[in-house]
């Protein structure tokens, strides 16, 4: 892949998503939320979204996380790992899509094993 088709395919990853993370603010989510860690690109969050599939917590496209209810805690961390899969392979998404169909299954996926093993193992904030 040139670095000028990984740029594309990045780009509209994050069309997308901030896309449908206006239209979720637009139908009755929370606002969007801006958040940057230290190590990582800044990310739009929308939480209290219509728009995740059923059963799921939240959903990560490109640079937006939009939630079914609040995005924090491990939560957010297992998100962040999907914005980092993201930046490392611009092509995540169908390869998490293909990932998803050859292993019959959501919690089989590679990148969902590894986003959740990262979130089990990142200790709480302090309240």
């Amino acid at each position: 892949m040139t670095p000028t088709s990984a740029s594309r395919a990045r780009k509209l990853h994050d069309l997308l998503g901030r896309g449908l993370g206006r239209v979720a603010e637009a139908t009755g989510s929370g606002p969007i939320q801006r958040f940057q860690p230290d190590d990582a690109a800044r990310v739009d969050i929308v939480e209290r979204s219509w728009l995740v599939p059923p059963r799921m917590a939240a959903w990560t496209i490109g640079h937006t996380i939009i939630g079914r209810g609040e995005v924090s805690g491990r939560l957010l961390v297992h998100e962040m790992v999907h914005v980092r899969q993201l930046e490392a392979d611009p092509w995540f998404g169908p390869r998490y899509l293909i990932e998803s169909v050859r292993r019959r299954s959501y919690r089989a996926n590679r990148y969902e094993v590894e986003a959740r093993t990262i979130a089990e193992r990142t200790p709480p904030a302090p309240s």
